[in-house]
């Protein structure tokens, strides 16, 4: 997997996506940074220093569960990709 940033942002946020570049499969940073940006409107029951990875709507409909980690890979590897 792979981690994009869009150019100049220095936050957590980052795009993951899979070697080939195909699409990109979730979108992960620190519960604070995605609350500043406005991905989430809230987040209860986790520290805002944990990593919270949010899977990108699957193509085939099936239901996928963000991730919590300590890290951006543990994040990652929690969430159902």
């Amino acid at each position: 997997m792979k981690y994009t940033v869009r150019k100049g942002y220095t936050g957590t946020i980052r795009k993951v996506w899979p070697d080939d570049k195909s699409r990109p499969l979730a979108l992960v940073g620190t519960i604070e940074d995605l609350l500043l940006e406005g991905v989430l409107d809230s987040c209860s029951g986790h520290d805002a220093g944990t990593w919270m990875c949010i899977p990108a709507a699957a193509a085939d409909g099936d239901a996928q569960a963000a991730g919590f980690g300590a890290t951006r890979d543990e994040a990652v590897r929690n969430a159902s990709l």
